[in-house]
């Protein structure tokens, strides 16, 4: 059980890492927490296969794709509000 919540502390951590990386070259640039970036390019994604798949007809990859919409979008909206919390 302690190593188990060793890992998760430590996944938490990564999570909330201030890494950020710059989305405009040049000056004046907003810097963006590369967490965010990653969850929402996986959402943006997830939103493409659910059209492709909906045109192909398969079913079962567009209800996976509508769940990892889901996960990718509710983990970024819960982070974001455990990152407010903490400031």
């Amino acid at each position: 059980m302690t190593k188990i919540r060793h890992h998760l502390e430590s996944l938490f951590i990564i999570l909330n890492s201030r890494y950020t990386v710059n989305v405009l070259t040049g000056r004046g640039g907003k810097n963006m927490r590369l967490l965010f970036l990653l969850l929402a390019m996986l959402a943006v994604g997830s939103m493409a296969a659910i059209g492709i798949f909906i045109a192909e007809q398969n079913v079962a990859m567009t209800i996976a794709s509508v769940v990892l919409m889901i996960v990718a979008m509710g983990a970024g909206f819960v982070l974001k509000a455990r990152l407010r919390k903490q400031t």
